[in-house]
């Protein structure tokens, strides 16, 4: 299906052979490795929260968000189209490749906070449809705000891995969620309470948002030099 959808252009004089095989395996090796992280920084969040406090405060945790599910799934998806399609702008012209990373960073973030402030007033009647119980709208504010960080640099990130920098997201990734997880334990240790910990976790977030921004800014350097 995936040759199909391919643009004509890009099945002519096409051979069988291996060229750029060792490219294509380290680009995806660090593009899955990434992928992971974020499932597993929330991962440790919530053994975390499971050790320090207990099982059913991971519940309400979790409670917390499945209200925002949608929007998480939204800013999945996103990702997916703008790698594919900042490729594409990218070879035509790297202004509109830019324009597109911006236009998209300002789509998400309002998107994101709009639709965040819609589930966070209906946290309660969500929450009891959901889970069978009223969730804290503070909770479900804060998942909001760790997808607003995440759907900020969304497009950078795209913008970096297309320009085959997928190692570099990785750290930085790594180094957001290394944060993250550091904040809940000191805080969850020293108040026992799961409210704090999405807006914890956005902290960490915070600093790979940054960061990105500025490879991204970097990375159009060198390719207006190269």
């Amino acid at each position: 299906m995936g040759v199909v959808q391919l643009p004509a252009a890009e099945l002519r004089l096409l051979r069988a052979g291996t060229a750029g095989l060792r490219a294509v395996m380290s680009f995806a090796a660090w593009r899955s490795l990434q992928a992971a992280l974020r499932p597993a920084a929330l991962l440790g969040s919530r053994a975390l929260v499971a050790l320090l406090v207990s099982t059913a405060a991971v519940g309400v945790l979790e409670a917390g968000r499945l209200v925002v599910a949608p929007l998480q799934v939204v800013i999945n998806g996103a990702g997916s189209f703008l790698l594919s399609n900042f490729v594409a702008k990218m070879r035509q012209d790297a202004v509109a490749g830019q324009r597109l990373v911006h236009r998209a960073t300002w789509l998400l973030i309002i998107g994101t906070g709009v639709g965040g402030v819609a589930l966070t007033l209906l946290a309660n009647p969500l929450g009891t449809l959901l889970t069978g119980q009223a969730v804290d709208p503070l909770l479900v504010l804060g998942w909001v705000a760790y997808l607003m960080v995440w759907a900020a640099g969304l497009p950078h990130v795209t913008e970096v891995v297309a320009r085959r920098m997928s190692r570099h997201i990785f750290f930085v990734r790594l180094a957001d969620s290394a944060l993250g997880i550091v904040l809940v334990a000191v805080v969850t240790v020293l108040s026992g309470s799961v409210i704090a910990v999405p807006w914890l976790m956005a902290c960490g977030g915070i600093y790979s948002a940054w960061h990105v921004r500025r490879l991204a800014i970097r990375s159009r350097r060198e390719a207006r030099t190269a």
